[in-house]
């Protein structure tokens, strides 16, 4: 028989507890490349909204995968810091097309 408390069994404490999000932040050593990964429906709309936020920023768009009536593109550019990364994601995420950005 297993030691099973409310939250499982107690091998798992250790693991569950190291999952909770927020409880460590990934140490991102800025300025760098950041990568999202952008999904919706309609690619050209997509790439018109990246343009529309990235502007003339340098960045490289890559096609991503593409199934059923949903498409990916990974958008890779110069982030200068956490804020800028963020207001990037913020930006796009507003436009109706695009639908989440991993």
């Amino acid at each position: 028989m297993t030691d099973s408390g409310p939250r499982g069994p107690s091998w798992m404490s250790g693991f569950v507890g190291s999952m909770v999000m927020g409880e460590e932040r990934p140490d991102i050593e800025y300025p760098c490349n950041w990568e999202f990964r952008i999904i919706g429906a309609d690619e050209t709309g997509m790439r018109e909204a990246i343009a529309g936020v990235v502007g003339n920023q340098n960045h490289e768009i890559q096609p991503g995968h593409t199934k059923g009536n949903w498409s990916s593109l990974h958008l890779t550019m110069w982030v200068l810091d956490e804020e800028h990364r963020n207001t990037v994601y913020r930006m796009l995420l507003k436009h109706p097309l695009v639908k989440m950005i991993l």
